[in-house]
C-alpha cells in the first residue's frame, strides 16, 4: 500500500521595525519545515482530544448513511471536499469505536505516532428500526468545542446490512 503523507505547508517572514513602528526590513516569505512531532500532535488530537477536554475535541463518531438509491443504477458519485452532511446518518458513537496508534508497518502500538486506526462496529440489530439498512456513504465526525465537523467522507456501492449481520469498518489516517 502506498502511503502519501498529508501535505502541510508552513511559511514565514520577518519584519523589523524601529521604535516609531516604521518598517526597516521585511524578508520574503520562505518555507519552513513541518516536523514529525506536528504530525504526531495531529494524531493525538484526533485520537485523545476528547478525553483531554471533556469530549470537546477529536473524533466523536463514525456516521453511516443511506446516500441516494439512484447511485445503485447511475453509479456512485465521487466524494467532494465540500461535503458537510450524510443522508439520514446513523452514528457509531465514540464509545463503540476503537482508536489505536499504528507503527510504520500498520501494527497497533502504545507509543504516540502520526498514524491512527479507527475501527467501528455496527452490531447485529444495528441500526435499530431497520430490517435492512442500505449503507452507501460514511464519514468520521470530530468535535471542536460544541461544534461537529465532518472529517472525511466516502461514497461506495450499496452494502445491505440486515439485523443478523455485523459490519466492522476500519479506517486509517496518516498525518
Amino acid at each position: 500500500m502506498e502511503i502519501i503523507k498529508l501535505q502541510i505547508k508552513g511559511i514565514y517572514r520577518d519584519e523589523l521595525t524601529d521604535a516609531a513602528g516604521q518598517l526597516i526590513y521585511q524578508s520574503d516569505w520562505k518555507s519552513n519545515t513541518i516536523v514529525e512531532s506536528c504530525r504526531i500532535f495531529l494524531a493525538k488530537v484526533m485520537k485523545n482530544g476528547g478525553q483531554a477536554l471533556n469530549g470537546e475535541l477529536g473524533i466523536q463518531s463514525l456516521q453511516v448513511g443511506i446516500g441516494n438509491d439512484k447511485w445503485d443504477t447511475d453509479g456512485t458519485p465521487l466524494p467532494t471536499e465540500t461535503q458537510e452532511l450524510l443522508v439520514d446518518p446513523e452514528p457509531v458513537e465514540i464509545t463503540n469505536l476503537s482508536i489505536d496508534y499504528l507503527d510504520k508497518s500498520d501494527q497497533p502500538v502504545s507509543d504516540f505516532t502520526s498514524r491512527i486506526q479507527i475501527r467501528a462496529t455496527l452490531e447485529a440489530k444495528e441500526p435499530a428500526g431497520f430490517i435492512s439498512y442500505p449503507l452507501r456513504e460514511f464519514g468520521l465526525v470530530g468535535r471542536f468545542g460544541n461544534e461537529d465537523y465532518l472529517l472525511n467522507y466516502v461514497t461506495h456501492p450499496v452494502i445491505h446490512k440486515d439485523q443478523l449481520t455485523t459490519l466492522t469498518r476500519t479506517i486509517r489516517l496518516y498525518f
